[in-house]
């Protein structure tokens, strides 16, 4: 299908002293010819472009040769949600904050822009060497008509995050992002541990569909849950969609108003002060700099950093 590489702009005219470093994502033309797999591609290009938001990375530029498309991204240094939970007992609530305020912010800015993300899991949730958000792939993703309800029918995306209504094969709206998002929180808390887990990938479906919750008891050692958290994630698991924290119009309003979103000395969270990337976080990744590779496995990054010749391919990029 393709490759990320990360580059370095060629670029004579910048005299600042410091090279830019991008990630950019070669793609064969043959691995999309199809009409579904084209569309896809397409509607990640305008999702990428349009959102201009500082939790969801940024397309930086797009090209093509007769064989290949280029997409190149920003670099995120810092590793995915998933490594990060994996590498700990669970993670306490005031880095749950950082991440899920931001997470939050990302994902509404998803909807007020007429998409439904529909693969909201920890592996598409980076940070960057600073440690904030940014929501990644969004090739999944169904992005709704100006003045039409904002929903679709079609299956798609990773079980183990999807709402109970996407199980069923019913219509559904944004509302199931934030199911994968109390799913992402529970995992959070647990150290990866999905609060539906069944014995087999069937069973696992299956609870999400009718059991209640049951949140992991964190590991001997890591803080007990608040009830402020718990009352996060049991409105974001709500099986119906309508009774989800989240759905309808004023849904992200509700959210910012839970009582989990407080600073330590209990006043509001300052919702302004997360977007602008003003506030301290509890966490920052271990690296040295915006390039650092430390996050990703030493698999890809001793590979020659090639982009492999496609047969029949003509030195023509073109912008």
């Amino acid at each position: 299908y393709g490759k990320v590489l990360q580059v370095k702009l060629n670029d004579e005219k910048n005299n600042a002293g410091t090279d830019k470093v991008y990630a950019m994502k070669a793609i064969k033309r043959e691995a999309v010819s199809d009409g579904e797999s084209k569309k896809r591609l397409i509607l990640e290009r305008l999702i990428l472009t349009e959102a201009n938001h500082p939790f969801i990375t940024s397309l930086e530029y797009a090209f093509h040769t007769s064989t290949k498309l280029y997409m190149v991204m920003e670099f995120v240094a810092g590793g995915d949600l998933f490594t990060h939970i994996h590498c700990v007992r669970g993670f306490r609530e005031e880095r749950i904050l950082d991440h899920a305020s931001e997470m939050a912010l990302g994902i509404e800015a998803l909807h007020s822009n007429r998409v439904i993300y529909r693969d909201l899991k920890p592996e598409n949730v980076l940070l960057d060497h600073k440690g904030h958000i940014k929501l990644v792939d969004f090739g999944l993703s169904y992005r709704g008509e100006k003045g039409e309800d904002l929903r679709t029918d079609s299956f798609c995306g990773t079980e183990k995050y999807m709402a109970p209504e996407q199980l069923l094969n019913r219509v559904y709206g944004p509302a199931i992002d934030w199911w994968s998002f109390g799913i992402v929180l529970a995992e959070m808390v647990s150290g990866g541990k999905h609060p539906f887990l069944g014995r087999n990938r069937l069973e696992t479906c299956r609870n999400m569909v009718k059991k209640k919750q049951t949140y992991v008891r964190r590991l001997r050692g890591a803080p007990p849950v608040s009830k402020e958290l718990i009352s996060l994630m049991n409105g974001f698991l709500a099986k119906r969609d309508t009774d989800r924290l989240g759905y309808g119009e004023n849904g992200f309003l509700r959210i910012k108003k839970m009582p989990f979103f407080e600073e330590k000395d209990g006043s509001p969270l300052n919702w302004k002060d997360v977007e602008k990337c003003n506030r301290q976080l509890t966490f920052t990744p271990d690296v040295s700099g915006a390039t650092d590779l430390k996050y990703f496995d030493d698999v890809f990054t001793d590979e020659q950093p090639v982009d492999s010749v496609v047969p029949g391919e003509r030195n023509n990029n073109k912008g």
